[in-house]
Formats: structure tokens, C-alpha cells, sequence
């Protein structure tokens, strides 16, 4: 099962210090918590991959972002003290550790540096969604999509077909870029027609990093 591992070494001693976390293995499409329910719990993310989804009024699901290893869950709500404003699903299995809100404000108050890392933690959060609002106005569709078959080739690397390693339905990707799913699928298509990408059973495979790169408009290094 190993343990939490953060890049954040603060964040890694905040977990193993913790008298009262407890961990907690959810199956695929197991919900940690749920939208409005009582935020009684910090999650972080020892394995696994999670999505965060908003409910609207008509009970459609809108996905925010997605978690992995070494994230921490539910912060926010923890320390407005306020119910969940979103719902957490499991993508795959997923192993956490869970510490108690009354845990966690107590650790967080004894320690200056515990709270300058949550800090830095919730900071990143503002940042993602400020670049992902900024994208969604001055990027076109392919360019957002190319970028993020590139961010998750990134973060998730690929299986043993070469297929990104992340199951993700198609809406759940037009939700990501803000698009349409009829309109993704259109551009999805121009993509493998161009050679760029290959699709099998809902998976992707990049063909072509270096013309999804200059789609997304990322600089490649310059040569030595």
C-alpha cells in the first residue's frame, strides 16, 4: 500500500505525525464525499486517481479537476468550516489517509510551518483554475485539448500499450477544457485523421508529441 508521499517534505511529516489518521482504501467510482455533506476529514492521497465534480441544478456533473498521489483533499472546507462544495469520486482504487478536522486544526496551530505549507498548498489551487479560466478564453478548443493530452501524458505516463495511463470519458475531458462533448469528439477526430493521436476502448496514445506541442503553442527546449 506504501505511505504519503508529497513533494512537500512538511506535508509528508504533517501525515506521519498524525495520531489519529486513519487509511482508507475506495474502489473505483466510490465516493470519498460528497457535495453539501459535513466536511469532518482532510483526505491525502497516498495512491490512486480522483476527480472532483460540481453538481447543477440539473443534476448534471461538471469535473473540476483531477487528484492524484501526493494531493490533499477537502482543505478548504476544513478551515472555513464549511460543508463540501464538491464531491470526490475514485477513478481507480484509491488509498488515503484521513485526519480528522479537529486533528488537523490542532496540528496546523501547533506548528507555524504546517500552516505556511497548506497555505502554499491552497495558493497552487487559485493558480490552476486561474490559468485554466485564462486558457478557456484565449485558447481554441484544439489547442486546450492538445495541451492536455500533453499534461496528462505528463503527470500519469502511459500503460503498457503506450495509451495514457488515465481513464477519462470523453465529457468528462470536454469538462476539463470547457467545450461541448459533440464538439470535443469533432476535434478528437481531427486529431487521429491527422496522426496525431490514436484512440482504442476510450484510452489515447500520443503519435505525434512534437505537433501537439506546437498546437498547444509549448515552447520545446532549445537545442545545446
Amino acid at each position: 500500500m506504501g505511505e504519503y508521499m508529497s513533494d512537500d517534505k512538511v506535508l509528508n511529516e504533517f501525515v506521519k505525525k498524525s495520531a489519529q489518521k486513519e487509511t482508507l482504501l475506495f474502489h473505483k467510482n466510490e465516493y470519498l464525499f460528497c457535495e453539501h455533506d459535513p466536511a469532518d476529514a482532510v483526505f491525502f492521497i497516498r495512491s490512486g486517481k480522483i476527480k472532483l465534480v460540481k453538481t447543477d441544478r440539473l443534476k448534471q456533473h461538471t469535473l473540476l479537476r483531477i487528484s492524484h498521489a501526493g494531493d490533499v483533499l477537502s482543505i478548504h472546507s476544513a478551515i472555513n468550516n464549511h460543508p463540501h462544495t464538491n464531491s470526490a469520486v475514485a477513478i481507480t482504487d484509491v488509498d488515503v489517509d484521513r485526519i480528522p478536522v479537529s486533528e488537523f486544526e490542532r496540528m496546523i496551530h501547533q506548528d507555524i510551518r504546517y500552516k505556511i505549507a497548506f497555505m502554499k498548498l491552497l495558493c497552487s489551487r487559485i493558480e490552476f483554475f486561474e490559468n485554466k479560466i485564462t486558457g478557456t478564453n484565449r485558447k481554441s478548443t484544439g489547442e486546450r485539448l492538445a495541451n492536455t493530452f500533453i499534461s496528462f501524458y505528463k503527470t500519469y505516463g502511459v500503460d503498457g500499450n503506450n495509451f495514457i495511463d488515465l481513464d477519462l470519458p470523453v465529457r468528462d475531458i470536454a469538462n476539463l477544457i470547457g467545450t461541448s462533448k459533440e464538439y470535443l469528439h469533432k476535434i478528437i477526430n481531427e486529431f487521429i485523421e491527422n496522426g496525431l493521436i490514436s484512440s482504442e476502448s476510450g484510452k489515447f496514445k500520443i503519435l505525434d508529441y512534437g505537433k501537439l506541442q506546437q498546437i498547444a503553442r509549448i515552447k520545446q527546449p532549445a537545442a545545446s
